[in-house]
Order: C-alpha cells, then structure tokens, then sequence
C-alpha cells in the first residue's frame, strides 16, 4: 500500500508541473 502512496504523490507532482506549463 505504501507504494500506492508514493505513486499517487509522485502523479500529483507531476499534474502541478503539468498544470503550469498548460
């Protein structure tokens, strides 16, 4: 279950950047 947490904080990083850039 860790992982699934770590995934999920990594995509949500990843959305801010995207969100930014879009």
């Amino acid at each position: 279950m860790s992982n699934f947490l770590w995934f999920q904080r990594m995509i949500c990083r990843v959305c801010s950047l995207w969100g930014m850039k879009a």
